[in-house]
């Protein structure tokens, strides 16, 4: 007997709603939708509209503000220092003058502060000419503190000094009594790192203190002389990158109310991933989590990096590995990693972050024999090489997201040659920001950077890196705060069986100090931009692209801005609170700095009282 089966109409009403809600329920996990990754920095400069607050013939007779840097041309330490404090003033957008100890010049009244960046301070000639220009109002900075000589002991109490041992101790610690780098105040660091030559010496009650070491030894303090002010760094270290933000909160604290612009932009690079996992059984996370190495990636770090990153609000930039052969002579095809490429960079991108390259394998771009032995890889034989697997590592990613534009290339172990620039530019145009190494290694084989536009790349340098919050991490998240108000941070997920990365600790350890990181950079820097490399590369032009023109006095700051885009950031050093302000917005964010945000490309901040 045969049965007829009837649908009411309401049964094929939900019918259809399901078949077309469905796939629109689907669609934003669908790849089309992950795929699309326009270019933010051509978006920016064509589609926003700039202004500027003064004429071609106003900007070029504007006088601005002039810092004199007097170094011993010898070299040396003090060639060293003179380019931190060089290139410390370029950051701040102010005008360095350097002059060797022989060269200084006798009026010295058109400089807003004099910088000694030599121990030799004996071969200035008329260094009592430096004390009358602090004395009538001027400011002076010792970046270096000076050897012991007949002039310094003559002119020490001036400059704060009660007692002079006429000792040196080599010292390894510092902790921060003040301010000077933003929200740093209590920051204890205690590394090799940190390694100082410092004069056994006390100084002045009166004197303000920014600075010391664990024994009590004095490293940096401010001093009034007359009608100028003494800025004393009591050390030799100032020779390295690391420690800009300390010259740039010398400088501005010194010569205050001090305004300056920059960055503000937060970067998150994870490197090799996506890529293939490592496999097997790592005997720590096996006996921890009882999983091995892929689906130890998969259940536990993965999302535990996910829920660290939405409690931070940070945006991962992923640098994607194809394959870890050593192949650099083809056939380049090797695609073992395609599913983990596919689902961990679906999901970077549903987070808000962005895919870049970290190479076709792990083979540096550079030809070098003797660079690629050291980091025990093979050097490419020619460019025509690098090229063809540049363009198997693009069609590979290109098969899984064919409409997502790369931008962001990060090199293998932060080696790249000016052949592998040129092959990149070659096989992805759109590939124009490079995310190396800010610090220089003690060899010299590495790309290091500055923050800045360079040939037809945008350099994007990673500074701090690792789970471990430990004081180098520390002190450079503080000095960059300061310097240019930027984070830029990078590890792998390879971290954690990395015996030397790791420093042996578990997961669980690596996580603890990770989540304390992030969580206590986000207290002290709230203010800070999460942003993915490519957007931090908007940011980044803006901040270069912008012409600053400023004018501070003693209770008054003007500014005028061109090509300004509709938003500007600024740090203000005073000891005086923003009373009156037009054209911008300020944010208290330590107890002497405030966030100055331009909506205007005129600025005028009226100062009140003392905070």
């Amino acid at each position: 007997m045969g049965y007829r089966f009837i649908l009411s109409k309401s049964t094929i009403f939900i019918i259809l709603f399901l078949l077309v809600a469905g796939p629109l329920v689907q669609l934003p996990r669908a790849s089309y939708f992950l795929q699309t990754h326009e270019d933010p920095v051509k978006g920016m400069t064509e589609n926003v509209e700039m202004s500027s607050a003064l004429s071609e013939t106003e900007a070029s007779a504007f006088s601005h503000e002039k810092h004199l840097i007097v170094y011993s041309e010898a070299g040396g330490h003090s060639e060293l220092i003179k380019n931190q404090v060089m290139q410390t003033l370029s950051y701040m957008k102010r005008t360095g003058e350097p002059v060797g100890t022989e060269e200084v010049p006798e009026d010295l009244s058109q400089y807003k502060s004099i910088t000694l960046a030599t121990e030799k301070i004996d071969s200035i000639e008329d260094f009592e000419n430096i004390i009358s220009y602090v004395e009538e109002g001027g400011n002076l900075f010792f970046a270096i503190r000076p050897d012991i000589s007949p002039i310094f002991e003559k002119i020490y109490r001036k400059l704060g000094i009660y007692e002079l041992s006429g000792e040196y101790k080599q010292i390894e610690s510092i902790i921060m009594t003040s301010d000077l780098l933003v929200n740093a105040k209590g920051l204890k660091v205690e590394d090799e790192f940190f390694s100082n030559s410092a004069l056994l010496l006390q100084i002045n009650s009166d004197t303000e203190l920014h600075a010391r070491s664990e024994e009590g030894i004095p490293l940096m303090w401010s001093h009034s002389l007359g009608e100028g002010r003494v800025m004393f760094f009591n050390g030799t270290m100032l020779i390295s990158k690391m420690h800009r933000g300390i010259i740039a909160g010398g400088l501005s604290h010194l010569a205050g109310p001090f305004m300056y612009p920059i960055i503000n932009s937060k970067v998150f690079y994870i490197d090799d991933f996506p890529a293939p996992f490592p496999t097997g059984r790592h005997e720590g996370i096996y006996a921890e989590y009882n999983r091995d190495l892929p689906t130890f990636f998969r259940d536990i770090w993965w999302p535990e990096m996910q829920q660290i990153a939405r409690e931070n609000g940070l945006k991962y930039t992923g640098a994607f590995i194809e394959t870890y052969n050593d192949r650099v002579e083809g056939p380049f095809k090797e695609r073992v990693g395609e599913e983990n490429l596919r689902i961990y960079g679906r999901e970077l991108i549903n987070m808000g972050g962005e895919i870049g390259l970290h190479g076709y394998n792990h083979q540096s771009l550079t030809p070098d024999h003797e660079v690629s032995k050291h980091y025990e890889y093979n050097n490419w034989p020619s460019k025509d090489e690098m090229v063809q697997g540049l363009e198997e590592a693009d069609a590979y990613f290109k098969s899984i997201f064919p409409n997502y534009e790369l931008k962001t290339y990060v090199p293998p172990s932060n080696v790249l040659s000016e052949e592998g620039k040129e092959a990149m530019k070659q096989v992805i145009p759109s590939m124009d920001i490079i995310a190396s190494l800010y610090h220089k290694d003690l060899k010299g084989l590495e790309y290091t950077q500055e923050f800045q536009q360079k040939d037809s790349f945008i350099e994007m340098p990673r500074i701090s890196s690792g789970f471990h919050y430990s004081d180098e991490n520390k002190w450079i998240l503080s000095n960059m705060a300061t310097l240019l108000g930027v984070f830029s941070h990078f590890l792998h997920p390879d971290d954690l069986i990395d015996y030397k990365r790791s420093n042996n600790d578990s997961w669980s350890e690596m996580r603890k100090q990770f989540t304390t990181m992030m969580d206590d950079h986000l207290e002290k820097y709230p203010w800070m931009k999460n942003e993915t490399a490519s957007e931090s590369a908007v940011s980044l032009v803006n901040y270069e692209n912008t012409d600053v023109f400023m004018k501070a006095e003693d209770i008054q700051i003007e500014v005028w801005l061109n090509n300004f885009t509709g938003s500007y950031t600024f740090l203000l050093n005073s000891d005086q609170k923003p009373a009156d302000i037009s054209g911008a917005f300020a944010e208290k964010i330590s107890d002497r700095h405030y966030l100055v945000t331009a909506t205007s490309d005129t600025i005028k901040i009226e100062l009140g009282e003392s905070r």
